[in-house]
């Protein structure tokens, strides 16, 4: 295992971390199961990417709204002129939408 990965796993063990990851488990899967997300899956879906990319932009320097994010990617704004920003965030837009295409193949 890589230090980085050794890292992450002592940082996992420590007492406070791993309860929060333990709640955080059991949060996604009671969502996992709950009648009114399974009866919205599409925009859930839709959503979730919409945050990812906003999240992969915010996390490479990029920080913009969310609904800002979400307007490009529905198309309901146009793509400002590119500076680093918008690279980024167009960047991260691209890549959600290449992993959501090659998920499958996976």
């Amino acid at each position: 295992m890589s230090a980085p990965a050794d890292s992450l796993l002592l940082v996992a063990a420590w007492p406070r971390v791993a309860t929060a990851c333990a709640a955080a488990r059991e949060a996604g899967t009671r969502l996992r199961f709950h009648e009114g997300l399974r009866r919205r899956i599409p925009e859930a879906a839709a959503e979730s990417r919409v945050r990812g990319a906003w999240s992969s932009a915010a996390l490479d320097g990029a920080r913009v709204p969310v609904e800002v994010v979400r307007n490009l990617v529905t198309g309901r704004s146009a793509w400002p002129p590119g500076d680093a920003t918008w690279d980024r965030v167009r960047g991260a837009v691209q890549v959600t939408a290449e992993a959501e295409r090659v998920g499958p193949l996976l």
